[in-house]
């Protein structure tokens, strides 16, 4: 897990697949199903980014900042901009991807690549997850490129419930 998590988080999605594929079979040969499942579902996501290669960034890092705020269950707020578009985002320095529904990436000009796979949810469950890219994500001044998020179904997309407006979850730093 070490080398597939660690590719995954630098964003080399096709070593990240391919270490976490290895691993995958290996835990299931050894007899570890469940271990070997939630492999397979990190792998068969890094494969799919692959194609798409590392985010980018557009001209120079600025020491900017952005006003965060609380929502009412205690969740950090912030604005950014999606392709020119503005947008509240929950910010989360804990997710390795970011996450938008359906809808609000549609609204948002993110480009949805065909196919899908299952991801972990946080509950032991899983939900089927489809992939985007954005061009262009501007925060605090500075601009991000080629910004892969995880699509969720509106239905699907989980915290919504809990804070009726989750629509988009962006990761951070670790």
């Amino acid at each position: 897990g070490v080398l597939t998590t660690g590719a995954f988080a630098a964003g080399d999605y096709a070593e990240a697949a391919q270490s976490g594929r290895a691993l995958s079979e290996a835990l299931d040969a050894a007899g570890m199903t469940e271990e070997a499942s939630a492999t397979e579902r990190t792998w068969r996501l890094a494969a799919m980014l692959a194609p798409h290669g590392r985010p980018g960034r557009a001209g120079a890092v600025y020491a900017g900042t952005t006003a965060a705020r609380r929502d009412r269950v205690g969740l950090t707020r912030i604005d950014v901009s999606v392709n020119g578009q503005a947008q509240e985002a929950v910010f989360d320095t804990g997710a390795n991807l970011s996450v938008l529904s359906a809808s609000v990436a549609q609204r948002l000009g993110v480009r949805i690549e065909e196919g899908e796979t299952a991801i972990g949810n946080g509950v032991q469950t899983t939900v089927q997850t489809r992939i985007g890219i954005a061009p262009r994500v501007e925060i605090a001044g500075n601009v991000l490129t080629n910004v892969a998020f995880l699509i969720l179904d509106d239905a699907d997309y989980f915290p919504q419930a809990a804070t009726n407006t989750l629509e988009f979850e962006l990761s951070g730093p670790k």
